[in-house]
């Protein structure tokens, strides 16, 4: 299983300072702890213990396990005949120490693999401890049909923010040799009967087996697991954001794409505007650097004014031709 967890401020340690087995990557594995010894942590689960808080408790965080549930795999001497199995667990509504919310329970004879068709599946009752803020211990037993095995996986969902066990005891006898390994194989005439919570440090009676097992049903009394419904929310809610922010990333690029268009447009207009004002005062300043032709002013004999243009081209040979001014009384020819 898991190794135990500390609190985020580091004072309270729920690992099992007593286990004699090895811890690698992070599980306990080939031994024993505080969780088969028979005592029970204090119902206060942070009471100073020895020089420790959290003694007598083994715990799990909800937000620092990776997974939703944990595995405790159990091995035996020999194959037994299992009636029920009670674990004791914390319970505090303050710091949300809560009971398992669903349990599947698996068997094998060999420790190589497990049945992932075939196991017992329980789903406790929310259970509303006492108005006390130190908290309560909970006996949570469930029946295991009187299957026969040697190897066993509890898996538990954690059903609040802190799972913490005290203590795991199985109600079981050696099978006899003659008995053939029954491990929720046979046909189901039967459905094994809800689960019994009870308060105190001892077991209740015992529920009476079942005569087969090979149902996952947990009794018509006994709910749903509430993490289910709370699965399902949770997606839908995670479908409805990813359309909003695909929506907004849309709406945001086409903003984007319209005002880069209006602004190329402008820019082409500002740039043809330029160009024609710049055409326009080229010719402007041509027509303003041209010269007029000049003209110099000559007078005939007669005071009549001639004009001869002394720019471009002059035929000097060709006779000018003005106007003459008349003497009253005087013939003058033209030619």
């Amino acid at each position: 299983m898991p190794v135990g967890q500390t609190t985020r401020n580091g004072k309270v340690h729920y690992n099992d300072t007593s286990y004699n087995g090895e811890v690698i990557n992070g599980f306990y594995k080939n031994g024993t702890g505080i969780l088969t010894d028979g005592k029970f942590g204090p119902a206060d689960s942070k009471e100073m213990v020895g020089n420790r808080k959290g003694e007598g408790w083994v715990g799990w965080n909800a937000t620092l396990t990776q997974s939703q549930y944990i595995d405790i795999i159990f091995e035996f001497s020999g194959v037994r005949k299992f009636t029920n199995v009670t674990l004791t667990v914390n319970v505090n509504k303050k710091r949300d120490n809560a009971v398992f919310n669903r349990s599947q329970i698996f068997f094998s004879s060999t420790g190589d693999s497990f049945s992932n068709t075939s196991y017992l599946q329980y789903c406790p009752r929310d259970v509303q401890a006492k108005n006390d803020s130190n908290g309560t211990n909970i006996n949570v037993t469930l029946s295991l049909c009187e299957n026969t095995a040697r190897f066993m996986k509890l898996r538990l969902f954690l059903g609040g923010k802190w799972l913490l066990i005290t203590e795991i005891s199985f109600n079981s006898v050696p099978a006899s040799t003659d008995e053939t390994m029954r491990d929720c194989s046979g046909d189901t005439s039967d459905v094994c009967t809800a689960t019994q919570l009870s308060t105190g440090s001892s077991p209740t009676t015992p529920i009476p087996g079942c005569e087969s097992c090979t149902t996952l049903s947990t009794g018509t009394d006994v709910e749903p697991p509430a993490k289910s419904s709370s699965g399902s929310s949770s997606l839908q809610l995670t479908i409805i954001i990813v359309c909003v922010i695909l929506l907004i990333v849309i709406v945001l690029l086409v903003l984007i794409f319209l005002l880069y268009r209006r602004r190329a447009l402008c820019f082409g207009k500002m740039k043809q505007r330029n160009k024609t004002d710049k055409t326009v005062h080229v010719e402007l300043q041509n027509v303003e650097d041209a010269q007029e032709p000049a003209y110099d002013k000559i007078e005939d004999k007669l005071g009549n004014p001639l004009y001869s243009s002394v720019g471009g081209n002059h035929d000097d040979t060709q006779p000018m031709l003005s106007p003459v001014k008349k003497k009253s009384g005087q013939f003058v020819p033209q030619t």
